[in-house]
């Protein structure tokens, strides 16, 4: 698909049967197309890849707190489609109360889809592009069924006692008294409804305030070409990239890559991407941004205390281009075992380093698959990036190198190698990081096995011990 509707979903039915594979095919093209003649005024643009994806756009309900942007979201087809309910997951951020962090729609959500499409005799993409916008982007109140709390209370430890499971589930079970059970029953379904709506408003409330910030800083920008233009398909302008990554990216072969990069050490390398011109845009426009006191702002991680995450004010959509269209090629190339060919959605943002505000930055992880970090301000002294190992491997408490940032330079490595930000001497620094993520690799043994942390290796390199995360941080630490 393209990229106004995303890029496909790696992982999607597999297609054992011809005869079902073409009657989901047919189904879904003459739904589609019944779909593209005859609209809802919410549906922004459908798409069908031929195969077992379904791509929209859509809007939410004027009085919803999820109203105010739009949301691209991608139905992928069984193979017995229309007889079961397509799969359905958001392509772009949102804080729901049924959607996962990967943007899969899951639990309640998913429950109550399944029975809407069970109790009809008739069902499609309308059906389930309806479901999307009257109850998950309505906000509407999902009713807890009694089976799937019963599920949850088989599953709680019997010795773990609350308002939501008051005594062991084997204990409900064996009581006599059918009256006190049912009234037992209906209290804990009521206690368990109510945590779910409170959770459900939570979560609508923090998408309501970012919905907020990104539609009135829309108005406010310094640089609207920063931004996009959906409806006319323009993104990054060829002016904002070095010469040199713009040519590899356009010839688009191995060797062309090759050349740009620079090997820092093993599993690090840098590339040119920005030019300065570029950065100082972007460093303007965080500054205005922040500048405002009434616009909503969020700490990018639970590391970093200053920063911004710029999906936040409305750069996700461009983002979305960067590391599909721009940074993917180069993540294939290095890290193919670590979801670097799948990439598909981020989480980017600005982290800002002086003697005033993070002076420095304890070693960690990141939560990514391929981390790209570029250096938008380079007016400061000291703030070595230093690496040590992989998360997995035994040497990840050994030094490998540190890194030394350069205004545009990108630095690329995969989530799980080991880093941290040593402190700034003087100046400032400030940084965009994209944290580019695999649906398809975090679904995968081989994401679970990366994140075993092996055995620690005695003595660690000093420079390579956490504060945070070292458990035997005061034994070594000199």
């Amino acid at each position: 698909a393209d990229i106004v509707s995303g890029t496909p979903n790696p992982i999607g039915p597999n297609l054992l049967f011809q005869d079902d594979c073409k009657f989901r095919q047919m189904t879904a093209q003459e739904e589609v197309a019944t779909l593209t003649r005859v609209p809802p005024d919410w549906l922004q643009t459908v798409h069908y890849d031929g195969e077992s994806t379904c791509y929209a756009i859509l809007e939410a309900p004027t009085k919803s707190p999820y109203h105010g942007i739009p949301y691209r979201v991608e139905l992928t087809l069984a193979e017995d489609y229309p007889h079961t309910a397509p799969f359905i997951r958001f392509r772009c951020l949102i804080t729901h109360f049924t959607v996962s962090e990967d943007g899969d729609v899951t639990g309640l959500g998913l429950t109550n889809l399944n029975q809407q499409w069970n109790n009809n005799t008739q069902h499609g993409i309308r059906d389930a592009l309806t479901f999307i916008h009257d109850t998950l982007l309505g906000n509407k109140d999902i009713e807890v069924p009694i089976d799937v709390y019963l599920a949850n209370w088989a599953q709680h430890p019997s010795s773990c006692e609350c308002k939501l499971f008051p005594v062991g589930y084997q204990t409900y079970l064996d009581m006599t008294d059918k009256e006190r059970k049912q009234k037992l029953l209906q209290q804990c379904c009521d206690e368990f409804n109510g945590a779910w709506h409170f959770r459900k408003e939570r979560l609508s409330s923090v998408m309501a305030e970012r919905i907020f910030g990104i539609v009135t800083y829309s108005s406010l920008c310094l640089h609207p070409s920063l931004f996009g233009d959906d409806h006319n398909n323009v993104y990054w302008k060829d002016e904002w990239f070095c010469s040199e990554f713009l040519a590899a990216w356009k010839d688009n072969k191995e060797t062309a890559w090759r050349a740009i990069l620079t090997k820092e050490a093993e599993g690090v390398y840098s590339f040119p991407l920005f030019t300065a011109e570029y950065c100082k845009m972007l460093v303007d426009e965080v500054d205005q941004y922040n500048g405002i006191e009434s616009l909503p702002k969020h700490r990018p991680n639970s590391m970093n205390n200053y920063g911004l995450i710029i999906n936040d004010i409305g750069l996700e959509r461009m983002q979305d281009v960067l590391l599909i269209r721009y940074l993917r090629p180069i993540a294939a190339l290095l890290f193919p075992d670590y979801g670097g060919e799948t990439l598909d959605y981020h989480h980017s943002f600005i982290v800002s380093y002086s003697s005033s505000t993070d002076a420095s930055l304890d070693m960690h992880i990141d939560d990514s698959d391929v981390t790209f970090n570029v250096n938008l301000v380079d007016t400061f002294e000291g703030s070595l990036l230093a690496f040590c190992g992989r998360f997995h491997n035994k040497d990840h408490r050994s030094h490998q190198i540190s890194y030394s940032h350069k205004l545009g330079r990108c630095v690329v490595h995969v989530g799980v190698h080991r880093h941290g930000a040593k402190e700034i001497s003087s100046g400032a620094r400030s940084n965009l990081i994209v944290w580019g993520r695999s649906y398809q690799y975090r679904n995968s043994d081989a994401f679970a096995q990366s994140h075993s942390r092996a055995l620690l290796q005695e003595p660690p390199d000093q420079i390579c011990l956490s504060r945070t995360h070292d458990a035997d941080y005061a034994q070594w630490k000199q």
